[in-house]
């Protein structure tokens, strides 16, 4: 079952990965009941118990499309077979012959016994109707449930006889279909940065969707010492660049993107709350007590502390979709 791609996904930069392409890629799979994809690439999964639920539910489905392959394939095997003059499909026994009724032809009836023979059978058949006939006028008690005979087993008889599946309702999808619309999505993202590394995954592979992921998040944000100290200078030189001609919403914004950074690298210190006292601190330290900045800060400290509970809160995602 294919899964609707959306219209126009961002393409992937490295300055906007996790504010952006990570977060747009995660909510994608979430309706998809496909996040645990997400989260066994990038971590810190906040349900682990919901993302085993979902890949488990996710791995039946495979397994209920496999059985409905395997049955109607099932029907091309040897002991099914097409009449052409009919043009109806029907089984043939064991000896590899169709099943049909033995007909008599014309004119080939055999005559046995002599007249003394025929004469004892019309007696017979005379006492037969007499029989009939009484038991007809006499009222039979129904059998019970309990004593009707069995019924009985032809030999020979191994008909093919198809399950009925129930369709599956909107939005259940199987492990393989998530990992094939996740690896779809990769390829339109990274189409114009990132082409080389999506080129490197093969589409036929059961973890083509996780392993372009991993390449990509590796390819931008590779875990090694190096990456975490250029991910803190960036941050810091970023911060420290404020001055009193600065544009504070393009500023924030960015200040806000490093942090994500460093907070998916797992540095301490990278909660958006860290960012907003990092910035209260910078704005005084740069631009003076006496400066713009400062004194609107200085006038609405009530402001300021709800406005770092509201950054420290931030959206969370609903996975119940």
């Amino acid at each position: 079952m294919s899964i609707t791609q959306p219209p126009k996904p961002p393409d992937i930069k490295a300055s906007t990965w996790h504010a952006v392409g990570a977060t747009y890629i995660l909510k994608f799979l979430v309706p998809l009941h496909g996040a645990y994809l997400y989260y066994s690439v990038m971590g810190d999964d906040p349900d682990k118990n919901g993302s085993r639920i979902d890949q488990e539910r996710a791995k039946s489905v495979d397994r209920i499309l496999d059985l409905q392959a395997a049955e109607f394939l099932a029907q091309s095997s040897k002991n099914f077979d097409f009449d052409e003059r009919t043009s109806t499909p029907y089984r043939r026994d064991r000896r590899g012959t169709p099943k049909q009724e033995e007909e008599e032809e014309p004119g080939e009836t055999e005559v046995e016994g002599d007249a003394s023979t025929k004469a004892e059978d019309d007696e017979g058949i005379a006492a037969a109707a007499g029989r009939l006939f009484r038991a007809t006028l006499t009222p039979q008690k129904p059998p019970r449930p309990d004593e009707a005979s069995p019924p009985k087993e032809t030999k020979g008889q191994d008909d093919f006889v198809a399950t009925k599946w129930v369709k599956p309702p909107p939005g259940v999808h199987g492990h393989r279909d998530i990992q094939r619309a996740l690896y779809d999505l990769l390829c339109t993202m990274g189409a114009a940065d990132y082409a080389s590394i999506v080129g490197g995954v093969h589409p036929t592979s059961p973890t083509c969707g996780t392993d372009l992921l991993r390449n990509i998040n590796n390819a931008i944000a590779p875990v090694s010492t190096t990456t975490n100290t250029q991910a803190k200078r960036a941050y810091t030189r970023h911060r420290e660049s404020f001055g009193d001609h600065t544009n504070f919403g393009e500023w924030w914004t960015t200040l806000l993107l490093l942090q994500m950074t460093k907070k998916h690298l797992k540095i301490d210190n990278s909660e958006r709350i860290d960012a907003m006292n990092d910035a209260i601190e910078t704005i005084e330290e740069n631009t003076g007590p006496q400066s713009r900045w400062s004194l609107e800060i200085m006038a609405s400290q009530g402001k300021v502390l709800r406005l770092r509970r509201c950054v420290a809160s931030g959206p969370r995602l609903d996975r119940s979709g």
